[in-house]
C-alpha cells in the first residue's frame, strides 16, 4: 500500500506543480486544457506505478476520475463570493483541493492494494525498485518544499496585504513584499525558493544546526532593510511561514523515507 502511494502522490505532486503549464491554468475552465490537464494525471500516474495488470490500471482510473471530479469542484468553488472576497479564500480553497487529492490517492492505495506488486516495477530487483521509491519520494519532497511552497506562502502573504490595503489590485510576493517596494524582479520570490530549497537539503542531510545559522542569517539581512513596521512585519511573518513550510515538508519526506525503507526490510525479513 506505502508503495503505491507513494506513486501516485509523486505523479499527482509532478502533473500538478510542474506539468501544469501556464496555459492550462490559465484556461483549466475550457474543455481542451482542463482535459489536457487530467490526460497529463492519466499518464504520469500510470508511468510512475508503471501500471500494465489490472489493478494497477484500474487504480491509475480511479485516480484520474478523483483528480478530474475534485478540480472540476475547485473550479466550481472558485467563483463564489467568499473566496473572492475573503482575505485567504483562495489559500483555503487550495488547500482543501489538495487534502481532497491526497485523501483520493490514499483510499485508492487501501482499496487496490496490489496495485504495486502487479506492476512492471517489481519485474526489476528490488534494491533498485527502493531506489526508485526513494527516489520518488526526494522528488516531490523537493517540488512540495519549493515550487508548491510558494504558492502557500504566496496566498497566505496576500491575506495581510488585502486586509491592509483593502484593495484587490494589490498583490504580495510569497515573501509578503507589496508591489510598491523596490528591489529585484521577483527577488523575493527567487530568495523564497532557494532557501526553502536548502532547507530540504539540509534536513535530509540532518545538518540542523546550519538551518539555525540559515534562519538567523537571513533574518538579519531583510529585517536591516525594513524600515517601516508593516513592512517589517510582513518580512518577518513570510520568512517564518516560509522556513516552517519548508522544515515541516521537508521532515514529512524524511520520515517517509524512513517508513519506506522500514517497510521494505520488514518484507524481506518475512
Amino acid at each position: 500500500m506505502i508503495e503505491t502511494t507513494v506513486a501516485l502522490f509523486a505523479a499527482h505532486v509532478i502533473a500538478d506543480f510542474v506539468l501544469q503549464v501556464r496555459w492550462i491554468i490559465d484556461n483549466k475552465h475550457r474543455p481542451g486544457p482542463f482535459l489536457a490537464h487530467v490526460a497529463i494525471v492519466a499518464v504520469t500516474s500510470a508511468f510512475l506505478l508503471g501500471a500494465w495488470s489490472g489493478a494497477a490500471l484500474a487504480a491509475v482510473a480511479i485516480v484520474t476520475v478523483s483528480h478530474a471530479v475534485i478540480d472540476r469542484v475547485k473550479l466550481g468553488y472558485s467563483k463564489k463570493p467568499w473566496v473572492r472576497e475573503h482575505p485567504r479564500g483562495t489559500l483555503v480553497l487550495f488547500l482543501s483541493d489538495q487534502a481532497l487529492h491526497v485523501l483520493a490517492i490514499v483510499l485508492t492505495a487501501w482499496y487496490v492494494r496490489e496495485a504495486w506488486n502487479q506492476s512492471w516495477w517489481t519485474t526489476v530487483p528490488e534494491p533498485w525498485q527502493t531506489g526508485f521509491l526513494t527516489l520518488l519520494c526526494l522528488v516531490t519532497g523537493f517540488i512540495l518544499a519549493t515550487r508548491a511552497g510558494g504558492f502557500v506562502i504566496g496566498m497566505f502573504m496576500e491575506g495581510f496585504v488585502r486586509s491592509r490595503s483593502d484593495s484587490s489590485g494589490d498583490e504580495s510576493s510569497e515573501s509578503g513584499e507589496p508591489e510598491s517596494d523596490q528591489g529585484l524582479v521577483n527577488g523575493g520570490k527567487w530568495i523564497g525558493l532557494l532557501e526553502r530549497a536548502l532547507i530540504f537539503v539540509l534536513i535530509m542531510a540532518q545538518e540542523f544546526q546550519a538551518i539555525g545559522f540559515l534562519i538567523a542569517a537571513k533574518s538579519i539581512l531583510r529585517f536591516q532593510y525594513s524600515k517601516e513596521r508593516s513592512h517589517s512585519e510582513t518580512v518577518i511573518i513570510g520568512t517564518l511561514a516560509s522556513f516552517a513550510w519548508a522544515i515541516v515538508v521537508s521532515w514529512g519526506t524524511f520520515e517517509l523515507i524512513e517508513l519506506l525503507n522500514s517497510a521494505t526490510a520488514t518484507d524481506k525479513a518475512g
